[in-house]
Parts: structure tokens; sequence; C-alpha cells
């Protein structure tokens, strides 16, 4: 919960509560969450090459709004 880089699943997850750890060298993205959403807490991991901090925060929102559902 105290991560520095919080530009990625956090970012994307607004006003809900995100224990994260990211890896990153070259390219190559990556963040693990431990995500502690309204409907229940859940892992998320997402790992990219080539992509951007904005696309996982973009992704992690989207995997939100689909647990909604």
């Amino acid at each position: 919960k105290n991560q520095v880089y919080r530009n990625g699943i956090p970012a994307g997850l607004s006003g809900v509560e995100v224990a994260d750890k990211v890896g990153f060298i070259n390219d190559v993205l990556n963040d693990v969450a431990i995500v502690y959403s309204a409907s229940g807490p859940y892992v998320l991991t997402i790992m990219t090459s080539g992509g951007s901090w904005s696309s996982i925060a973009d992704l992690a929102s989207q995997i939100e709004a689909l647990r909604g559902q």
C-alpha cells in the first residue's frame, strides 16, 4: 500500500484501496495488485511489453467496471 509508483493499477482505480508492486526494465512494465474493491478483494496482474502506465491504468479501470456488472 506504500508503493511509490502509483501510475499503473492504482491510477485506474480512483477511490479504491490498492496494494501493488511494480516491475519495469527497458520496455517491459508490470504491475501486480491486491484490489480491495467494494464487490470484494481480488488480485490483478497486468504484464506488458511496449505498454505504458496509462494503458495499465485504463485496463485496470475496465476490469473493475466489468466486475461491477
